[in-house]
């Protein structure tokens, strides 16, 4: 929600992002939130808007009437950088918190009969506790404000050239509030835009405190003429007219884009719903504008909160009702954001407490997001340009864009964090005591742990850093200090993080008004460290700006040239041409280091044409300046002394790299999947190594990265990083650097595009290899048969990588233990006919094409791990018979995986219900992880799940189950249950290793497996009731079919009292514990018609539900791969003599491609299709056939009619025991 301010004396935030051209992650909403995006949509951003975006420049910002912030109408990622690429901030919010007191003095602290809220805490994050609307009589408390539908209600945009925008403009606008691409704005949008834009700057609410520029000299805001053929933009400065929007110093220099709203927190119930505090009695202004230049400041969006202590509260103690305002005493604000830059599961965070920023940045050389856009990941932060005024006799303090004497303002006072995956964790909604708790703390630099009347307790911090209120605080491109991500408890790994910039403490008296001013920072260099370098040089320029109160700055136009006269020694040669007019008297040019400590040096500039500087005497300066190398990049301030006073330019020159370039060399192909010769040969995929000399004599190289700006075939080769410092003068020792790339069909040398980032610089280059010609056999990146010895052959594909290698011998592929305590799978490879152990103990691929696979007698063999997980939750049939496609039977939503995507919760049966498979509430978030932990005990359970499927089967039975007393302590109690337990075996479809499981189970006292009033809290509301809750038990005999069951039923029937918990005589533990159904949007549990209104209150007999594991390879494993090149099938009527299954055409394809295979006598055929995880995507053939050769296409969909992605697809063709497997790859 958005807050609202009048002209009182009160508190402003100004946030400014500026720029250039990444675990498991808890939930992101509120409680109650469910459905939220759906319901965002409908929020208004025409007729009278409750969101409005700024998008004059190259970032595009959201922002909500009610002081919702950076998150769209949509429910999406609130602001993308570079406009039109990636998403860097998902949400961001002001919060603030104090001490409330009823005298001036601040001697009596607030307190009531009822409730004790002294210190209270507002704002908002990804819920607010304000609502839109100005305080118009604060006598008469919560109802004195505006009514938030009102017409005039809403945020205002105003863009001062609305009416001569260009086409190009007019579309990109109308793309940024439809959220859409450009391509895909109609002229209705356009038109519906350009109207908002004339209503709001016609009807700008300068009444309601809304910012205006005064230039007429006349008191008060009189509006311009309308624009026309005669009055333009121009005109509006020029003929001194008054303007809606916003200026600083220089009135010539006015904002090109504004947001306006006002808000306020006065409703109890709004409030409350943040953090359980009760209203402060704050109005809000907000304003947000934007610029329509091509430099650093059009990257910027900057935002103005206006916070005024205006009353409308409760004082009265007796709990009657006395309205009026608190004197706020230890008053603090706070910039929170949850940064994500791209991906949201691997950022870091650091604050700089000189330049007085908090900010992010990727923990990962590469960015899943920005890779789309193939850019490296930014830099983003918020940077406390001033905070709010106190009073410093003999100083001088920024308000309202004027300097105020006998005042100073405070500057960033602390900089915390939470995050996911870690003890620092988002404090909990509506709770007075822990969440206004733990705010309170966050607010004054301590962690979020605790509650209100606990200790304060810092941060873990490393070891020889003392405690401090600023986490974080070390230089990232220098690698010093007290750095994120390290993966200890001062120091997390990477995940989904949240900042918060906090100034204070100050106080607000009844009637009060204070501003801060923050400017958000993005940046992008050539990697994740350097665009942290390229932030922060924003982050000054911004500072810079606001220093001259927004004025304008002349423009000093620049040249330099930097050399190496010597190794150990740098020149720079700079000139600096001033503009027309100005007289320069003299000037010097301050170097400064951008990271780390090195010394600062100077020089001045001269004009006597001897100094780079052209002519003497023509008013272009320069300087030639000789230092020894330094290691990190400087920047260069200019001071210039003219005839109307000194100008100075902070970041006149950024990112100077005063040492020379580290060199690449030794090149050498080290991997290929073609012609093994160890050159680069025709559409081949290569990796090369290649070694890293240092050059610079003086400076040791800290950190390099060596990226690949071209096409990588694999992942894990995009990106070559040094593992420790190269020292001065040397080759990095010890370390193998290795890049993949590859080569065009028709290409007679290659080029590696690359880029070299170290210390904080980047400089790009490339390498040319020769390509040797080759013409491969037909059966090149054909995939070879894969007999089963032992365990599944799914995980491993032989792709023939030289085919004039290969021996046409037999090799066996042995899973083998790698580490004892990890339990780490790894294979290796022997010569059947040779009995040689070629490989051994390698590695399992976890990324089917990000793994050098090794190359062994011209076979390329992929061997695959499979992640401990399950893989999907099927509902196979109901009531009225088998369901095709199969309904997803749990809840994609929180996370739980699924073939059958787009399904993400159940779907309605014909017995109305919509069944999904869950853990049972026990008050905890629900989530995946804490699904897995709960049914698999931790995970002590995968050693028996994996590799197997499992279903529930609902029969007329009787079936029976078990309540034991190790449960309740109320003695057995023996009933019976309307659904079977089953194991299924890897196979689902072969039943002759199938037993049933003994169901255990906790129930709600009434002695019968059933629907209970118990909601789940899978999702909001009250209407998701899950069943009782069951185990798996699994009985000591497991001779297929029942007989194991009917043993344990027998036992307990024969003295049900007596039964021993896990009775080891008939049963052998579980294999999934906790587990309950839920109706999904079943019925409210709190109905009085209860189970009666329910849509289902069980499952129809007939219905089967089925949950798939991943199949890995364990220990012991065998598999043979017979090295004879395939032929591929012909289509002559002959009746093959072997099975065979040849390499599908096209390939790569889109969208259809065909696959031949062919059988020597009758058999049940099957051709599936999986993904690179295993999981089936479409079952193309699955019946008997004749002798013969056969063709089928596939059309890139699966089972369900879905369009699949981009990537890498297994065919797998199976007749009896044979199974063969091959490789296929959709290019979209």
């Amino acid at each position: 929600m958005l807050m609202k301010s009048t002209k009182l004396m009160g508190i402003v935030l100004t946030v400014a992002l500026t720029g250039l051209i990444s675990p498991d992650l808890i939930s992101k909403e509120p409680p109650g939130a469910k459905g939220s995006k759906n319901q965002a949509s409908l929020l208004r951003v025409t007729g009278t808007p409750e969101y409005a975006v700024l998008a004059i420049n190259n970032i595009t910002t959201w922002v909500r009437y009610d002081g919702h912030s950076n998150h769209s109408p949509m429910g999406d990622d609130g602001a993308y950088y570079p406009r039109g690429t990636g998403s860097f901030i998902y949400q961001d919010g002001i919060v603030w918190g104090g001490s409330m007191y009823l005298d001036a003095a601040r001697t009596v602290p607030y307190s009531s009969v009822s409730i004790n809220q002294n210190v209270r805490v507002g704002g908002g994050t990804y819920g607010v506790g304000t609502r839109a609307g100005r305080v118009v009589d604060p006598s008469i408390g919560p109802s004195g404000v505006e009514y938030p539908g009102a017409p005039d209600v809403h945020i205002y945009r105003i863009r001062r050239d609305y009416a001569f925008m260009s086409r190009v403009e007019r579309e990109a606008s109308a793309a940024a509030v439809n959220e859409i691409g450009p391509e895909n704005v109609t002229q209705a949008m356009i038109d519906a835009d350009s109207a908002r834009f004339a209503v709001d700057w016609t009807n700008w609410p300068v009444a309601k405190g809304a910012p205006y520029i005064e230039r007429n000299g006349v008191p008060g805001y009189q509006p311009p003429p309308a624009f026309s053929e005669a009055f333009g933009v121009d005109d509006l400065i020029t003929g001194h007219y008054d303007e809606p929007g916003l200026a600083g110093a220089d009135l010539s220099a006015p904002a090109d884009e504004v947001l306006w709203t006002v808000y306020n927190d006065l409703n109890v119930a709004e409030t409350q719903s943040f953090e359980g505090s009760d209203p402060i009695g704050l109005e809000i202004q907000k304003t947000v504008w934007g610029y329509k230049r091509t430099d650093a400041i059009g990257n910027v969006w900057f935002n103005r909160y206006r916070l005024m202590n205006k009353g409308g509260v409760d004082r009265d103690a007796s709990d009657a009702v006395s309205y009026g305002a608190f004197h706020v005493d230890s008053m603090y604000v706070c910039q929170w954001s949850d940064v994500d830059l791209g991906n949201a599961g691997d950022d870091l965070l650091g604050c700089d407490t000189l330049l007085n920023i908090g900010f992010a940045y990727n923990g990962n050389v590469r960015d899943d997001e920005y890779d789309l856009f193939s850019m490296p990941p930014p830099s983003a932060g918020y940077d406390l340009l001033s905070g709010p005024l106190v009073t410093a006799p003999g100083d001088s303090g920024i308000f309202d864009l004027k300097w105020i004497h006998g005042k100073k303002n405070l500057g960033m006072t602390s900089f915390a964090y939470f995050s996911s995956s870690s003890p620092y964790q988002d404090p909990p909604w509506v709770d007075y005591l822990n969440g206004t708790g733990r705010w309170w703390k966050l607010l004054r630099g301590f962690a979020p742990l605790g509650s209100l009347v606990t200790a304060d307790q810092p941060y873990n911090y490393p070891a020889g850093i003392e405690p401090s209120v600023f986490t974080l605080s070390g230089d990232p491109v220098a690698g010093t200090g007290w750095l994120d991500g390290k993966g200890e408890p001062s120091s997390i790994v990477p995940g989904d993080r949240r900042l918060l910039v906090t100034t204070g403490p100050f106080t607000m008296v009844p009637g009060d008004t204070q501003e801060v001013y923050i400017a958000g920072v993005a940046g992008m260099g050539a990697d994740r460290l350097s665009s942290v370098a390229v932030m922060k040089a924003n982050a000054r320029a911004a500072q810079n700006l606001f220093d001259h109160l927004f004025g304008g700055t002349p423009v000093v136009n620049r040249l330099v040239e930097i050399r190496h006269p010597g190794a150990a020694v740098t020149e720079l040669a700079i000139r600096a041409t001033p503009p027309p007019g100005m007289v320069v008297q003299f000037g010097e040019i301050l170097f400064q280091p951008e990271a780390g400590s090195e010394p600062t040096f100077s020089t001045p500039l001269f004009d006597d044409g001897a100094h780079f500087d052209s002519l003497a005497g023509d008013g272009i300066w320069g300087a030639v300046q000789a230092t020894s190398n330094r290691q990190y990049p400087y920047r260069a301030k200019l001071t210039l002394q003219t005839s109307a006073g000194p100008i100075v330019l902070e970041d006149f020159l950024t990112g100077l790299t005063l040492r020379p370039r580290p060199v690449l060399s030794d090149w050498s192909i080290v991997w290929e999947d073609g012609k093994q010769d160890g050159k680069l040969n025709p559409n081949e995929n290569v990796i090369v190594s290649f070694s890293v000399h240092n050059v610079d004599p003086v400076n040791a190289i800290n950190q390099l990265t060596v990226l690949n700006e071209g096409v990588s075939p694999f992942e894990s080769n995009r990106s070559a990083t040094a593992l420790a410092p190269i020292s001065p003068g040397a080759t990095a020792s010890g370390e193998v650097f290795t890049l993949s790339f590859h080569t065009a069909l028709s290409e007679s040398s290659a080029s590696l595009l690359y880029t070299v980032a170290y210390d904080g610089v980047a400089y790009s280059s490339n390498a040319r290899f020769p390509v040797e010609p080759w013409t491969p056999d037909a059966s090149w990146r054909d995939t070879l048969e894969v007999l089963k010895s032992v365990g599944v052959t799914m995980n491993v594909i032989p792709v023939i990588a030289d085919p004039a290698a290969m021996t046409g011998h037999d090799y066996l592929v042995s899973f083998v233990t790698l580490n004892d305590t990890t339990g780490e799978v790894g294979w290796s490879l022997q010569d059947m006919n040779t009995s040689a152990w070629l490989l051994t103990a390698q590695r399992l691929s976890t990324n089917i094409d990000g793994w050098p696979h090794p190359v062994v007698d011209g076979v390329q063999y992929i061997v695959r791990n499979v992640p401990t997980d399950f893989v999907d939750f099927q509902q196979l049939s109901d009531g009225a018979g088998p369901l095709n496609p199969p309904h997803f039977a749990s809840f994609g939503f929180i996370g739980v995986p699924t073939t059958l995507a787009p399904q993400d919760r159940p779907t309605p049966d014909a017995g109305g219900g919509q069944w999904g498979i869950i853990t049972g509430n026990t008050g905890s978030t629900m989530s995946y992880d804490y699904f897995v932990l709960r049914v698999t005990n931790g995970g002590a359970r995968w050693p028996i799940l994996l590799r197997n499927d499992w279903e529930i089967r609902f029969t007329a039975g009787p079936n029976y189950g078990l309540e034991p007393d190790a449960f309740t302590g109320m003695g057995n109690n023996f009933m019976r249950v309307p659904f079977e337990l089953w194991y299924v075996g890897p196979d689902p479809n072969d039943a002759s290793d199938d037993y049933r499981l003994f169901p255990y189970m906790i129930g709600d006292g009434d002695s019968t497996f059933d629907i209970t009033r118990f909601d789940n809290n899978v999702s909001g509301g009250d209407n998701d009731p899950e069943t009782d809750w069951f185990y798996w038990v699994i009985p000591t005999d497991k001779t297929p079919g029942q007989a194991g069951y009917n043993a344990i039923v027998s036992s307990i029937q024969a003295n049900i009292p007596g039964h021993a918990y896990m009775d080891p005589a008939i049963m052998n533990g579980d294999a999934m514990r906790r587990m309950v159904l839920v109706n999904y949007n079943g019925g409210s549990v709190a109905s009085p018609t209860f189970p009666e209104n329910l849509t289902s209150k069980m499952p129809a007999t007939g219905s089967v539900f089925r949950i798939v594991t991943g199949k890995p390879n364990v220990a012991g494993d065998r598999v043979v791969v017979r090295a004879i090149a395939t032929t591929g099938v012909g289509g002559n009527g002959i009746v093959p003599d072997r099975i065979d299954l040849a390499q599908n055409y096209p390939n790569p394809f889109n969208p259809v491609t065909s696959i031949r295979y062919q059988i020597p006598q009758k058999a049940t055929v099957k051709l599936e299709v999986f993904d690179v995880l295993g999981r089936k995507v479409q079952t193309l053939v699955n019946k008997e056939h004749v002798p013969g050769s056969y063709v089928v296409e596939w059309d890139g969909k699966t089972s369900h009619g879905i369009s699949v992605s981009t990537g890498v697809y297994f065919y797998s063709l199976t007749v009896g025991d044979r199974l063969m497997t091959k490789k296929m790859v959709l290019l979209k």
